[in-house]
């Protein structure tokens, strides 16, 4: 996939900032970490991070909240609003009704990439050929991150 010159535009869905929050060390964590250089840039939404505290709320604890709030407030993660909904036309019955918020503001964000665990989520997008690629932390540490450093 060719890039746009720039930095490389990274949407995280829920799943990713809970991964984060719960895992400092994990795959999740390092694209965060690694967004704040010019190279990368992470974004999300305003529902995404709904649904991340919901979840975080519900199922682990104050430490991953506190995490959480800490990433939020020290790194640059871009909140975008949703919006192109008047272009979905052609790929909106591919997208799970509950995701397609994810996608809606990702191309808001002209992200080249979502960030998440959902696989089927990667499947519909990756399938539906709109402009972004969905995939797993462990593939952007592989393309973008060990490639970028001369790491094969």
């Amino acid at each position: 996939m060719r890039h746009r010159r720039g930095p490389i535009r990274i949407f995280f869905d829920a799943s990713c900032l809970i991964a984060a929050a719960r895992s400092p060390s994990g795959g999740a964590a390092l694209v965060l970490a690694e967004c704040q250089g010019t190279k990368l840039v992470a974004y999300s939404s305003l529902e995404v991070l709904q649904e991340t505290r919901r979840n975080i709320l519900g199922k682990l604890g104050d430490e991953e909240m506190a995490r959480l709030s800490y990433w939020l407030a020290n790194f640059q993660l871009r909140i975008v609003e949703e919006d192109g909904r008047e272009d979905q036309a052609e790929w909106e019955d591919k997208v799970n009704p509950k995701d397609r918020h994810v996608v809606y503001s990702s191309l808001s964000a002209k992200c080249q990439y979502i960030l998440t665990f959902d696989r089927p989520l990667i499947a519909q997008v990756n399938a539906a050929s709109i402009g972004v690629t969905a995939c797993l932390p462990a593939e952007i540490i592989h393309r973008l991150i060990h490639n970028a450093d001369g790491v094969d």
